[in-house]
């Protein structure tokens, strides 16, 4: 019983002292961006809002992490991607457990590439 305590207080220090944990989740998504919008009243997010077919009703929400080092260049990005309405190539990852003022449980940016 102490084993398992002491697993779960190491678990519990680890997601405190890094913010989240990390999934092996990784991917691309290629489509179009329909709207990009900054939400919450006191723990602001911005929220990405992407399309595989324009006319479908299928809608999937990414979010941007503004802790990122590189947030404003991945937005000015976004922002002009979303003007063209170029299809790009989204790059994700996964988190299994967010803190409440990152991302709403989302999937987290890292990029946007130009679909080549």
């Amino acid at each position: 019983m102490k084993i398992i305590l002491i697993i779960l207080g190491l678990l519990l220090t680890s997601i405190f002292l890094t913010g989240c944990l990390t999934t092996t989740e990784n991917g691309k998504h290629f489509g179009q961006i329909t709207a990009i919008e900054d939400t919450g009243l006191i723990w602001k997010t911005t929220d990405v809002y992407f399309k595989t077919d324009i006319s479908s009703s299928q809608e999937d929400i990414y979010c941007l992490d503004k802790t990122s080092p590189n947030y404003n260049l991945v937005k000015t990005k976004l922002e002009n991607y979303a003007k063209t309405r170029e299809k790009v190539n989204l790059v994700y990852h996964s988190e299994l457990l967010v803190w409440f003022d990152r991302c709403n449980g989302n999937d987290i940016i890292d990029d946007i590439q130009e679909d080549k």
